[in-house]
């Protein structure tokens, strides 16, 4: 599975914000241009851990219909990595999203929480973009849908499944390889040839491998901006624990 988030990038601190009496439901206001399943929720962890909620939620709202969340993925705050982004897959599993949607995405927290005044937004990371403005909360009791939009940019982002989009361009750019392919081997088969036919074939073979280096250097683009997007873990896999928590150090954050 390829997994994709937004890049807030290296100025995006894991600072810490004291509010001992107060519960908070922080999140993100989010769009996507290509359905696709979301299969979790990052949250960066703020340097000193909360003491709560036990368990706490994070969740995916349809902005349209907050009434309930479309999913939840419970946790426990002293399973996270402090300072660091730490992915929540969702207790349902993959949650279908479509374009035409706006989401939230949001977190459960009592006294602490990361994030920055005044980040430059929108921010486009792969298929996903976080709108402005943005920076929603609810403050206190119950837990619910974060409605009320501050200054504040919170750190939190879904987690897209974009294994999908991956394998849609690899197939785009197989059937050029594979022509290119069929033609190096009729080029081949003229060899058998007199002089004359050989000497066209190898003008031709010369002309089929500037085509092939031309392609590949695509190819490898292509892939390359796909990874930059994608944060797995350093083992290329995610195992989802009994607890649903993997710590996933953002590539690039200090």
């Amino acid at each position: 599975m390829a997994e994709q988030v937004l890049d807030f990038g290296l100025g995006f601190p894991a600072s810490q914000e004291n509010d001992t009496t107060t519960e908070l439901s922080l999140g993100l206001r989010f769009t996507i241009s290509e359905n696709a399943p979301c299969v979790g929720v990052e949250v960066l962890a703020p340097l000193i851990l909360p003491s709560g909620p036990s368990p706490a939620r994070a969740a995916i709202w349809d902005a349209d219909d907050p009434s309930d969340a479309l999913d939840i993925a419970t946790f426990d705050w002293s399973t996270l990595t402090p300072g660091e982004w730490n992915r929540i897959y969702l207790d349902g599993g993959p949650l279908a999203l479509v374009t035409t949607k706006i989401y939230v995405a949001s977190y459960q927290t009592y006294e602490r929480w990361a994030g920055t005044n005044g980040y430059s937004l929108p921010l486009t990371t792969g298929i996903i973009t976080a709108l402005s403005p943005n920076g929603y909360a609810k403050v206190g009791l119950p837990y619910g849908y974060p409605a009320n939009v501050n200054a504040y940019t919170f750190g939190v982002s879904p987690v897209m499944d974009v294994t999908s989009a991956v394998e849609a361009t690899v197939d785009a750019v197989m059937p050029a390889m594979t022509a290119t392919g069929e033609a190096s081997l009729t080029v081949s088969a003229q060899a058998d040839g007199t002089t004359p036919a050989l000497t066209a074939a190898v003008a031709a073979s010369q002309t089929i491998t500037a085509t092939v280096s031309a392609t590949m250097p695509a190819t490898t683009a292509v892939i390359t901006t796909v990874d930059t997007d994608v944060h797995p873990p350093s083992t290329g896999t995610v195992t989802r624990p009994d607890d649903g928590v993997v710590a996933v150090p953002r590539i690039g954050y200090p």
